[in-house]
């Protein structure tokens, strides 16, 4: 039931989401260009592109939610097979350690979200007319920041209790980090409705304000 709502959320995301906007902000003393207009539009929607539709699940929420739905997925159906039926080791590692990398990974979420992204909007939307908060308090978001630590919470108290082996301790952190690696990847590719001299005008962008480059220390 977990998986298949978190599969449905994500599809949602990519392929039917009509409007949603994201005006960048970022902190004081930033030489990135805020404002910037970030549209996420479904793929099946009028006017939407796969690029569109993909910066609709391209945030670290939507992607570890989306590896969340599988790992459940997986932790559902291996057991079914049986301890006898010959399930793919390979299978079975890959979602002990998919599990290790989501179980942390739910927390540090939800507590960013509530503690850092939450108060920012607020602040944000007060003092630059945006509306950022929009972004944070529909239904998909709010499942996407929230239901996962309580569907790992249920899993490690009262179903499955799935092991986390502290050998693989560093799956979490790699998974971070790459996840690092690929925003700086995307930092000009937000802003596939304009032209290129328009998107050259605005620069680099991120939709997370700590992934700003340009303060050094500070994030």
């Amino acid at each position: 039931l977990f998986s298949a709502i978190v599969f449905a959320d994500v599809f949602r995301a990519f392929a039917l989401v009509v409007f949603l906007d994201h005006t960048t902000t970022y902190y004081p003393g930033t030489l990135l260009k805020a404002g910037a207009p970030i549209e996420y539009r479904g793929i099946l929607t009028k006017g939407g592109t796969f690029h569109s539709g993909f910066l609709g699940v391209a945030s670290f929420t939507m992607i570890t939610w989306f590896t969340e739905g599988v790992v459940f997925f997986l932790a559902a159906i291996l057991p079914l097979l049986g301890p006898d039926s010959g399930a793919p080791q390979f299978l079975v590692q890959a979602t002990l350690i998919g599990w290790e990398i989501v179980a942390p990974t739910a927390f540090l979420i939800s507590l960013i979200v509530t503690y850092v992204l939450w108060p920012f909007a607020i602040q944000g939307d007060a003092e630059h007319g945006t509306n950022n908060v929009g972004l944070l308090d529909r239904m998909g978001p709010l499942l996407a920041h929230n239901m996962n630590v309580l569907a790992v919470t249920t899993e490690l108290t009262i179903l499955g209790g799935l092991p986390i082996q502290f050998d693989n301790f560093a799956m979490a952190p790699l998974y971070g980090c790459a996840y690092v690696v690929f925003l700086w990847s995307m930092k000009n590719q937000w802003l596939p409705q304009l032209s290129p001299e328009k998107r050259e005008a605005w620069g680099p962008q991120f939709i997370y304000p700590f992934m700003d480059t340009t303060l050094g220390w500070k994030t």
